[in-house]
């Protein structure tokens, strides 16, 4: 039996990860959904995702906040971050915190993927 990919997607918007869910299910992955930073943290520290898409603007805590607990948690999982920020600034913080890549708002799943 084949390990199933465990992708976790920590957004709040419904949209964003209902396409993800659907995307990324066709293509095979498990992907679990977090819509708040304390249920991302708490999903990915439970379920070891192999890979983690975070949006920054999270409505309890900055994704860029909970970037480093992440890391600090699960140091190999590879953490995309998917948000609307688009300034210099916020790309570099996220890569000094431990994101693998940054990505913006609006996006195509070709390039996520």
């Amino acid at each position: 039996m084949t390990d199933i990919r465990k992708i976790l997607v920590v957004d709040d918007s419904i949209s964003i990860r209902t396409f993800l869910q659907i995307s990324l299910s066709g293509l095979g992955y498990r992907v679990l959904e977090a819509e708040t930073a304390e249920k991302g943290l708490e999903t990915a520290l439970d379920q070891k995702p192999h890979a983690i898409v975070l949006d920054l603007g999270l409505p309890d805590r900055d994704g860029l906040d909970l970037l480093p607990d992440l890391k600090a948690s699960l140091p190999s999982t590879p953490v995309l971050i998917l948000t609307v920020r688009n300034e210099s600034h916020y790309q570099q913080l996220a890569s000094e915190r431990g994101a693998t890549t940054y990505m913006t708002k609006p996006f195509q799943i070709e390039d996520l993927l």
